[in-house]
């Protein structure tokens, strides 16, 4: 699945992604491709994002 990360001055990350975890007001919630479409806040905190085998962390 395409992960996009914007800010108000650029794009942030960019790439295709196998999944994504995400902290939330409700704790971290896991996005994998095809999930269902959600609407949640995102809070502080770091989001893992997993790709080819590998784990890339963002703060």
């Amino acid at each position: 699945m395409l992960l996009e990360i914007i800010s108000p001055e650029k794009i942030v990350f960019k790439e295709e992604v196998d999944e994504v975890i995400v902290p939330t007001d409700a704790g971290e919630i896991t996005i994998l491709p095809h999930h269902v479409n959600l609407l949640t806040k995102v809070v502080l905190g770091e989001l893992h994002i997993k790709m080819k085998g590998k784990t890339q962390t963002l703060a």
